[in-house]
């Protein structure tokens, strides 16, 4: 009760039991935890190759991570770097759709956009296109999301020869990721639109 209350603090040899009995993880080992998903959302987001070891090195702890819904939403942004860079993503769609039922507004629409990438690889571009369409409608908060989704529609209007609207896209997909303080992206938009 005099803990619960903060009127007495955990001693080490109190803390060290507590870890052990339910089998936690330390306050240290949480804060390294925090730092690695850090990294590795960053490395998403700047496409850097790190971002696939990083990913293995946590999915090699999977049971004490997955439960955490912050290890879900990288997991998520993961997921798009390997559907976008790898054609071959089957297995991690499969994995993925284990989480859907747990997933949060943010995670939904990133998930949906998931589905659209997927289908755009399989060469079903109106098919992605409704998607994206319907995502590009939502009232969307996030400025990096909205550009990922302006990124992808740029180029599903552009294999629909609808050049217009691809450039459009490109230019809001472009200032967006500039805005967001993602150089490699930016720069990708910015050959994509030349």
């Amino acid at each position: 009760s005099e803990i619960e209350l903060g009127h007495s603090p955990i001693n080490e040899e109190l803390n060290q039991s507590l870890i052990s009995l339910y089998q936690l993880q330390s306050l240290e080992s949480e804060e390294l935890l925090e730092l690695k998903l850090t990294d590795l959302f960053l490395a998403v987001y700047n496409c850097d190759e790190e971002a696939i070891s990083l990913y293995n090195e946590l999915t090699g702890n999977k049971l004490n991570y997955t439960n955490s819904s912050l290890f879900i939403e990288y997991w998520l942004v993961m997921f798009i770097y390997t559907v976008t860079y790898k054609l071959d993503c089957s297995i991690y769609y499969q994995n993925l759709k284990h989480y859907n039922r747990f997933l949060i507004d943010k995670e939904q629409q990133y998930f949906s956009l998931f589905k659209a990438i997927q289908l755009r690889n399989e060469f079903r571009d109106r098919k992605a296109m409704d998607i994206i369409q319907q995502l590009l409608n939502l009232d969307v908060k996030d400025l990096h999301f909205e550009s990922l989704l302006n990124y992808h529609a740029a180029y599903l209007y552009y294999g629909l020869g609808d050049y217009t609207n691809s450039l459009c896209c490109v230019f809001k997909a472009s200032q967006g990721f500039k805005d967001t303080i993602c150089p490699v992206r930016y720069f990708r938009t910015e050959s994509q639109a030349a």
